[in-house]
């Protein structure tokens, strides 16, 4: 087992935490291994570093999560600090210093906003001249959409920002707008997230077999949108427009997937009841699957993918949606039309008409007029963004920090 616990790390022994003086040693310091955008890219990331060049270690700042098998599979260590509250903040940051004297990393690269300012001030106490390098993945248009503890996360981590030598932004959006927030502009680099472009792929057989396994009819079309249960990611305007477009096309069904989008969810249905309360005869047209491992089989059998958030960065699920050959139609927010350009349409956030006017649009295409558009994107992707290009690109950035 690759996790392991602060307490055991006396037992391992300083000598085994120590990686070969060839290689460079990166500590990567994130929150938590959640189903997420960020932390998939992570892991997608770190499959393909080169161990010849790098030994890497994940520290986690709480539990591990349910993506630690992933990480397990690819031989990264997980080390948990098991940071549950505000209180246990002192002491989680006094083991992740404990732990970076013990493996003396040339970087510790913070991930995300709590990871950054966990890896800044550990290393500081620490006392050793690891290198801290900071990545953002999103783009807040106002503090406000964010947890006051949050809030105050990210202008210290403007302050911060300062000391390290790298903020590496997922998205030029992002770049733009923390720049304005005060993170040091100097010292800003844009690596957008890398997708498998051999995981996420076009698949007719799917296009059918999802089709039986929901209960829809094989000539039915399916409008998706992936993504978990929050403020930010505006299901309410995506449900209004449901009850705007589906009308207009009986043979179309709603799957939507992400956790805590689910029946059970009580808050969730409320907002399907109250979108739909003037068309009651449309709800099992929606179709809710939670929070599901196989989202790269199901992407192929949508005929069109949604993004309706108001915040966003770089969102993995477009990329991963256009590698499948599905057109988009998202909201103008983050680098989401950048990524889309020519293969669907681009809407303002929290029109839920505008945004039923662009679905119903593309459902309205010939079925291969609408996938020649997802093809363009499949092709943009595969050119600009593979994870193998990426991580090409932020290990160029490591080598070339360790040479100054």
């Amino acid at each position: 087992m690759n996790t392991t616990s602060f307490a055991a790390i006396d037992d391992i022994g300083q000598a085994n935490l120590r990686a070969p003086a060839e290689r460079a040693r990166v500590l990567f310091v994130i929150t938590g291994l959640e189903t997420g955008g960020a932390e998939m890219t992570l892991w997608r990331m770190l499959a393909h570093f080169d161990r010849t060049k790098f030994e890497v270690k994940v520290c986690v700042l709480r539990d591990e999560g349910p993506l630690l098998p992933l990480f397990q599979k690819i031989g990264i260590p997980v080390i948990a600090l098991g940071a549950a509250s505000l209180a246990s903040v002192p002491l989680a940051t006094a083991r992740l210093a404990g732990l970076i004297r013990a493996f003396r990393p040339h970087v510790v690269q913070g991930w995300m906003y709590h990871g950054n300012l966990f890896a800044m001030l550990a290393t500081i106490l620490s006392g050793t001249s690891s290198q801290v390098l900071f990545k953002i993945h999103q783009t807040p248009h106002s503090l406000e959409h964010f947890k006051r503890s949050t809030a105050a996360t990210i202008r210290i981590g403007a302050f911060l920002s300062k000391r390290t030598p790298k903020v590496i932004y997922c998205a030029e959006s992002s770049r733009v707008i923390h720049e304005q927030l005060g993170y040091a502009a100097d010292k800003s680099c844009v690596i957008e997230d890398g997708f498998d472009v051999s995981t996420f792929a076009p698949s007719s057989s799917l296009y059918k077999k999802v089709r039986e396994e929901l209960g829809l009819a094989p000539d039915s079309l399916i409008v998706g949108r992936v993504g978990r249960f929050h403020a930010q990611k505006d299901y309410p305007s995506f449900l209004r427009a449901c009850a705007l477009f589906l009308p207009k096309h009986p043979r179309c069904s709603v799957v939507l997937v992400g956790p805590q989008v689910t029946k059970d969810n009580q808050e969730f249905q409320s907002i399907v009841d109250e979108a739909l309360s003037e068309s009651p005869e449309l709800r099992p047209r929606i179709v809710l699957l939670g929070s599901r491992g196989d989202v790269h089989r199901l992407m192929p059998a949508f005929d069109v993918l949604v993004n309706s958030s108001t915040i966003e960065a770089f969102p993995n699920v477009v990329g991963e949606a256009l590698l499948c050959g599905v057109p988009c139609v998202v909201t103008d927010v983050g680098d989401s039309a950048r990524m889309v350009e020519q293969a669907g349409l681009v809407v303002p956030p929290r029109e839920s008409t505008t945004l039923a006017a662009a679905i119903n649009t593309l459902l309205s295409l010939p079925a291969n007029e609408r996938r020649a558009l997802g093809m363009q994107g499949r092709e943009r992707i595969m050119r600009d963004f593979s994870v193998e290009k990426i991580t090409k690109t932020y290990e160029q950035v490591i080598e070339q920090l360790l040479k100054t």
